[in-house]
């Protein structure tokens, strides 16, 4: 939970009572499951929000279910029982493979499409794929092809799209890859789809042609459906927004250019939450995205790509049968020019990888450390820390003691009794926090760095101490000479919190030469 500033979360308070919902969002209708490219998996079942949410809410409760916005950039697939093959008459489309003169080398009728023509022969410079598409619902359709390399598309005769770079390289081969998609033509009755595409002969992925043919039906304008949103977000109890990336931009075998939400998801969640003062947004995406209406929205989980259980379990959450207790695992930045990643553009083949140790959040602290009051160009605030996250308790951090490690621990290892105490009315699970921080002088360091943490589930209004693990290893440099990691000298701090920009508790331990860190403390 990013925040929770109206108190949203559960929705269900009095169980008996029902609930107008209006469940918006892309990622409300077709959620991203996973990730693309190598690690995807075929699940054997999949859970949807609407179903899960409509058997989770008191009797009586109304779901409306609308997509609001369109993240996606590329139409859906084409399908292929629509097409007819122009030449034979056959169903299916006329696939020509081309030498490099332009002469036919083969042809025939291929009555299914993958969006990929793989094990092409190696003597093929193009392949030709003709299909007459059969439109049968009266309004404008959308046609078009995503391919990589040389490529002419025509539509009825109509030249809509064409590219002239060619692909002979290394690529990756990925499932998911976001082909960029050729100017759409629009139709109507039928349409004669005639495109040339660029075999492409990979080193170590053979010879093969990318076509991804896709077709969006008639329908609503992307203005028309942002207004039924708004419209069922006024009239309902609660606004749930489901946005978040899609496979065309967060997958393996390509870089994100940006980091904005993508297609018009900001501007369904700007108009929901002038709409309803409770508006609740689940960002469903694996890596950070920019929320640039974050101070405008009073409640904000982050769902991550959930798996085949991800209608159970935003149900769950949302009706309080599970606390959001996660914490971030990396800094969401509040605007992309902040981001502290160098460019990592090679130079006479070499990547200057100028950050040293700080990598990731340690940059954002480096920045703040520069800048202690945190208002100068040189310290952005990001929207987020590393280690954030809220829940439906708050908490107190009562005391800290550092101590070395029982003897059934691993060697030379410290820990920080914690205790921390629930001051809210609901049983809450904590994720108690340990930086380091080295002493002053020494080798360059990190400002400060994540030494451990546990987990604390505690009774509303009860208290707990947890003993959270520093490995002496966390205050180790390598040292080239020695060949070895050693323990620099010095004072350090170990700091307590609930993320690495709130943190409430401070122990020292004093390292002399040749101490053991975990042999005893201070």
């Amino acid at each position: 939970m990013l925040k929770d500033d109206a108190g949203l979360v559960p929705l269900v308070g009095d169980r008996t009572r029902p609930l107008r919902v209006a469940l918006l969002g892309p990622a409300a209708i077709d959620p991203f499951f996973q990730g693309g490219g190598s690690s995807f998996v075929h699940p054997d079942r999949l859970t949807y929000p609407a179903d899960e949410l409509r058997a989770a809410l008191p009797q009586g409760s109304e779901v409306t279910l609308l997509a609001g916005a369109r993240a996606l950039h590329n139409p859906p697939e084409l399908d292929v029982d629509r097409c007819t093959d122009p030449v034979t008459g056959e169903p299916g489309l006329h696939v020509t493979l081309l030498a490099t003169d332009g002469s036919t080398l083969e042809e025939y009728t291929a009555g299914e499409w993958t969006g990929w023509l793989h094990d092409v022969r190696p003597d093929a410079d193009a392949v030709r794929l003709r299909a007459q598409v059969r439109l049968d619902e009266p309004g404008v359709h959308e046609l078009g092809v995503g391919t990589v390399g040389v490529h002419r598309v025509r539509v009825d005769d109509a030249q809509v799209a064409a590219g002239d770079t060619r692909v002979d390289e290394d690529i990756v081969l990925s499932s998911g890859h976001n082909h960029p998609i050729a100017e759409l033509a629009t139709a109507r009755g039928t349409a004669v789809v005639d495109t040339t595409l660029q075999v492409v002969h990979a080193v170590g992925y053979g010879h093969f042609v990318r076509a991804a043919l896709v077709h969006r039906l008639p329908g609503p304008s992307a203005a028309d459906e942002l207004a039924r949103a708004v419209e069922a977000a006024a009239a309902a109890d609660v606004a749930i927004v489901l946005v978040g990336t899609t496979a065309e931009v967060e997958s393996e075998g390509y870089d994100r250019p940006d980091l904005d939400l993508p297609g018009n998801q900001d501007e369904l969640v700007r108009r929901v939450a002038a709409a309803s003062p409770r508006t609740v947004v689940v960002v469903n995406a694996g890596a950070p995205v920019l929320l640039p209406w974050l101070d405008d929205v009073p409640t904000v989980l982050w769902g991550w790509l959930p798996g085949q259980e991800a209608g159970t379990a935003l149900a769950d959450v949302l009706t309080g049968v599970t606390e959001p207790s996660g914490r971030l695992p990396w800094t969401l930045p509040a605007r992309f020019e902040d981001v502290p990643v160098p460019h990592a553009r090679p130079v006479d083949g070499v990547v200057d990888y100028a950050e040293g140790t700080d990598v990731g959040y340690r940059a954002w602290e480096r920045r703040v450390a520069a800048s202690p009051d945190g208002t100068t160009p040189d310290a952005p605030v990001p929207a987020a820390p590393f280690g954030h996250g809220l829940g439906w308790t708050t908490w107190e951090y009562e005391d800290a003691v550092l101590a070395r490690g029982e003897a059934h621990d691993a060697p030379a290892t410290l820990m920080v009794y914690v205790t921390v105490r629930n001051t809210g009315r609901r049983a809450g699970r904590e994720v108690v926090q340990v930086y380091v921080e080295a002493p002053d002088g020494g080798p360059s360091r990190p400002v400060r760095w994540l030494g451990g943490f546990a987990v604390a589930d505690v009774p509303a209004m009860g208290s707990a101490t947890v003993r959270v693990p520093v490995p002496a290893r966390a205050l180790q440099v390598w040292d080239p000479l020695a060949r070895g990691w050693t323990t620099p000298p010095g004072t350090y701090r170990l700091r307590t919190g609930r993320s690495v920009a709130d943190l409430r508790l401070t122990n020292e331990l004093t390292v002399r030469p040749g101490d053991d860190p975990g042999a005893g403390t201070n």
